[in-house]
């Protein structure tokens, strides 16, 4: 005999039962009966439970429906704008005309100022449960409105249609506080002109006329009319109106703009802030702000209140990313050049193989060639490795490399290098005895002529012997070229290091290397001089003025700054000079105009060594480095006794021409960065 299912046996017997019920209801005796101290479930076909008839647990009695499904979505909002807020009316009816479920509760109105958003419990603002209409008190701000049906069983369905509106502003009065005592301040949307009778006019009091731009009229109670205000030096303790134009505004603690409670921004004394509604916790975060209160004048949080974003009162920056379009100058350097001086790069390589021998070779013959573009001022390494063999145990090969190169500054390639040209450099290497295979590795330091793309051939012929020679199949072949880094002289000398030659006399103690040095300076002192030729003792620091003064009180500036230079006996390589500009006419920046001289021009004569040498590009505020012209460089060598006959001890900035405010600047930073070999 089958087992039946006791789940599937138990939901028959349940619907047994209803059908006993249903039954006895319908007897001639069942107004008679009674349910004595409970309720009658009631189950569905497939024993799922829908709701309870009798007594309730809070006492009553009725009828509860349980697992309904969701509510059908509401009808859309019906807004008007009241003062103050807005009056939300929902018609009764659902969306697509779906019917009233039996099991409806009620129905949630949101509201946000977002345009769109889930509603949640902070958007929830009031229940309506049946049609009618709710009044909200809301900020002067355009609010979206959604309605959300719920049921018996606190089920939820689909938020509604979205419906927008702005609550209208007061159109009577608000009374703010004058100077001249107690007045009111009229601002209305029909532009309809207060009255003596049902405002109440007193002398001085407001109103904002809607139809001319809100433009401020003020009542004369001598005439009994609207004149057009003019304040003087009256102060309101306060203004709430709708537009505001005017040429200067001047306020005593701060101007809010947007609802103060939502979504706005301040600006007061001490900065500009910018406030986000929390929609979860209600009230406002700070995400913006710009100011002095505290010592990250400006600061960006993100929307989980987290500072993201800051510059101090020191101008140290603190970014949780950066992304730079241009390039990047630190300390007056660009970032690329910064990295270029470093060197270490590869420009140009080859790596490959022969898939045979290559030969038999008697006379020179290339192997293989790279280009590259190589600048003047730079050294390289160039790189071979070459695997070979012989005919004949001990016989020899020159291994060679020749170049040409292109147009000086430019990229043009050049014709093509030949076997036959003049060698850059040239290595013999043999077999070892009682072998045929070597292979071959040198290197070699080349400093260009001239910046141009150079391209360099690797060569072979054979050498002393009596057998052919081939390069080796099947086994990789490389010539490369690195860049070294900027070229300095050569630090190094030819030594014995203390031993002799045989028999030989003892050797004379070496000589100093030659090294090169380079040495960091600040100014130790300052002078800035008027158009008239007065000294200027007004200005702190380092600070020194060039150019036209817009005041009109000082005249065409101009003005030194001395250092403490080293004993340099040998040769200057380079003099970098990095000045900080803190202030230009013109937002844009400006051009220093730079020269040198000695100290003589502490006197005021300030006569200068060269002509004058303008560099542009100068940012408000910010520094620059940039390397003096080349001709300046021997003037930074010598003693201290030089410091007053011709060496250049001394940088100057200016005068500037005419009133061309292009060079007007001021300077609060100076440094001289020196390199020399000696």
């Amino acid at each position: 005999m089958p087992v039946q299912d006791p789940a599937k046996q138990l939901a028959r017997q349940l619907a047994d039962l209803q059908r006993q019920v249903s039954s006895l209801s319908r007897g001639s005796q069942a107004s008679h009966r009674s349910i004595e101290g409970g309720a009658i479930a009631v189950y569905d076909e497939e024993g799922n439970l829908r709701g309870t008839v009798g007594q309730l647990p809070d006492g009553t009695t009725g009828f509860i429906t349980v697992n309904g499904p969701p509510p059908p979505m509401p009808s859309a909002p019906i807004l008007e704008p009241t003062v103050g807020g807005l009056a939300i009316t929902w018609d009764g009816s659902f969306f697509g005309g779906a019917e009233k479920p039996g099991d409806f509760h009620r129905l949630e109105v949101h509201a946000s100022t977002y345009s769109v958003y889930t509603p949640n419990e902070a958007t929830h603002r009031v229940d309506l449960i049946g049609p009618g209409t709710a009044n909200l008190i809301l900020p002067p701000s355009p609010w979206t409105v959604v309605f959300v049906a719920v049921s018996t069983a606190d089920t939820r369905s689909e938020s509604s249609i979205s419906a927008t509106e702005t609550p209208e502003q007061a159109p009577t009065y608000t009374e703010v506080i004058a100077a001249n005592g107690k007045n009111k301040v009229f601002w209305r949307k029909d532009n309809a002109a207060p009255t003596v009778v049902e405002d109440k006019l007193v002398d001085g009091d407001l109103w904002f006329q809607a139809d001319h731009d809100f433009r401020p009229m003020k009542w004369d109670a001598a005439t009994s009319a609207w004149v057009a205000a003019s304040f003087g030096d009256q102060a309101l303790s306060g203004l709430n109106v709708g537009k505001l134009v005017a040429g200067e505004i001047a306020a005593g603690q701060k101007i809010i703009a947007g609802p103060q409670f939502g979504t706005h921004a301040e600006m007061a004394s001490d900065g500009f802030r910018v406030y986000r509604q929390d929609e979860v916790e209600g009230g406002t975060d700070e995400v913006v702000r710009l100011g002095t209160s505290t010592n990250d004048y400006f600061a960006v949080v993100n929307a989980n209140g987290e500072l993201v974003a800051s510059v101090d009162d020191t101008g140290q920056g603190n970014f949780s990313g950066l992304n730079v379009s241009g390039d990047p100058v630190i300390q007056g350097t660009p970032l690329s050049a910064m990295l270029d001086e470093k060197g270490g790069a590869v420009v140009g390589w080859f790596a490959n193989a022969f898939a045979n021998d290559y030969g038999p070779i008697r006379d020179a013959i290339g192997v293989c060639e790279v280009s590259a573009i190589m600048r003047k001022n730079h050294l390289y390494e160039i790189s071979v490795r070459l695997p070979w063999r012989a005919m004949v145990e001990k016989d020899e090969i020159r291994v060679f490399v020749t170049r040409r190169s292109g147009t000086d500054g430019t990229t043009d390639t050049p014709t093509a290098p030949l076997a036959s040209d003049e060698r850059l450099v040239s290595w013999y290497t043999t077999t070892e005895a009682g072998g045929r295979y070597q292979t071959f590795s040198g290197q070699y330091v080349f400093q260009p002529g001239r910046n141009a793309r150079y391209r360099f051939l690797l060569a072979l012929e054979r050498g002393v012997g009596t057998g052919d020679a081939w390069v080796l199949g099947s086994q990789q072949i490389t010539l490369q070229i690195r860049d070294l880094g900027p070229s300095i002289p050569s630090t190094g000398q030819f030594t014995q290091g203390g031993g002799s030659f045989y028999q030989g006399p003892p050797p004379p103690p070496p000589p100093p290397p030659v090294q090169q040095y380079y040495v960091d300076l600040g100014a130790v002192g300052k002078a800035s001089w008027r158009g008239n030729g007065s000294l200027r003792t007004d200005l702190g620091g380092n600070e020194v003025v060039q150019g036209h003064d817009p005041s009109g009180y000082n005249g065409d500036g101009r003005g030194m700054w001395w250092f403490n230079l080293p004993v340099i006996t040998g040769t200057v390589d380079r003099v970098d000079v990095y000045l900080y500009s803190s202030h230009w006419y013109y937002n844009s920046g400006g051009t220093v105009i730079m020269n040198i001289s000695d100290q003589r021009g502490l006197g005021g004569d300030f006569f200068r060594f060269r002509g004058d040498w303008h560099v542009g590009g100068y940012p408000k505020p910010g520094g620059k480095t940039v390397t003096v012209p080349g001709d300046w460089f021997p003037l930074f060598r010598g003693t201290n006794n030089d410091n007053y006959n011709g060496r250049a001890t001394c940088i100057t900035v200016g005068p500037g021409y005419g009133t061309n405010f292009t060079y007007y600047g001021r300077f609060t930073d100076i440094r001289l960065r020196i390199w020399y070999t000696q």
